[in-house]
């Protein structure tokens, strides 16, 4: 993906491909699934997605 692709996603003024939408989305879910066993407990990111998920 060209870098003005990604920045545009991330901004908010473009979409992904729905093909890589589906991947990425598929890999945030494996890895929910499957956590990292060294995980910082006071990683503020991971509290966010604890409360979240």
């Amino acid at each position: 993906m060209h870098r003005t692709q990604l920045r545009r996603c991330l901004e908010g003024t473009s979409a992904l491909p729905s093909d890589l939408s589906g991947w990425l989305l598929d890999l945030e879910a494996a890895h929910l699934a499957h956590p990292c066993p060294r995980q910082r407990r006071s990683d503020p990111t991971l509290s966010e997605i604890r409360k979240a998920g």
